[in-house]
């Protein structure tokens, strides 16, 4: 189980799979080098390596072969992938990532560490508008907490004075807001995942007149959530020089 994340480009792939399928299609994918990883390991052929795998509805066994044939429009499909800018994090179809589940306390202190220090200027004005605007209390993701979906049971939280952001908000904020290619520039100043911009440059950044400059490096010690977040935020980025936007399926 994770948080799917992908840019959305119009492509070959997208335009004759649709987005839905074409995501499904890619987490079989992951299946698939899954189990030839596992047979790699073993000395052994993929078909004879049984996996089991244990999700919300039971324990499911991955067929080698049947897996094969349903992702066989990926590699129909693939020769578009070479050269596509939104092409990040695989050989073909990296533009889908994710942030595997349970999410760890370090991401959220990653997250929170991200926020403007200063709430009097901007963009630290944009991100109590934006709490305020989008009604972010929290709720959706203390829900998925309450479910084993995050590792803290409680949460952190970043203090201004008398104002709170709390981590469910600020995920709560990434994840669950329907962004457009104009408030995707926004959520990249809101957690400071660019090269800091002169209060008085804001507005161009926001209009694309400034580059937003990518500084959210990964790391080899990085946590896997952390990474994952690293690499949402890269493809938010690439989202905005490429006119779209990232979607987030919780």
């Amino acid at each position: 189980m994770a948080v799917d994340a992908w840019i959305e480009l119009d492509c070959e792939p997208r335009r004759t799979l649709g987005s839905g399928e074409l995501l499904q299609l890619v987490k079989l994918r992951g299946y698939v080098e899954l189990i030839e990883d596992l047979a790699r390991r073993q000395g052994a052929r993929p078909e004879d390596v049984p996996v089991d795998l244990a999700g919300p509805d039971g324990e499911q066994v991955l067929d080698y072969e049947r897996l094969q044939g349903q992702t066989a429009p990926l590699r129909e499909l693939a020769s578009h992938c070479t050269g596509c800018p939104a092409n990040l994090w695989a050989e073909t179809y990296g533009c889908v990532t994710a942030i595997g589940y349970p999410i760890d306390a370090a991401a959220e202190r990653w997250l929170l560490e991200r926020l403007p220090a200063d709430l009097s200027v901007e963009p630290g004005l944009h991100l109590v508008r934006a709490i305020r605007d989008f009604n972010i209390e929290g709720a959706r993701v203390r829900q998925m907490r309450a479910q084993g979906l995050l590792a803290d049971p409680d949460g952190l939280a970043r203090r201004y004075g008398s104002f709170t952001v709390t981590s469910d908000q600020a995920l709560e904020l990434l994840l669950f807001t329907r962004l457009q290619p104009a408030a995707a520039r926004l959520f990249l100043l809101l957690y400071g995942t660019v090269e800091p911009v002169p209060p008085d440059q804001v507005q161009a950044a926001l209009a694309g007149d400034v580059p937003l400059k990518q500084a959210a490096f990964l790391t080899e010690s990085d946590s896997p959530s952390v990474r994952n977040l690293k690499r949402v935020f890269v493809s938010l980025l690439a989202a905005v020089q490429l006119g779209t936007v990232v979607r987030l399926a919780p």
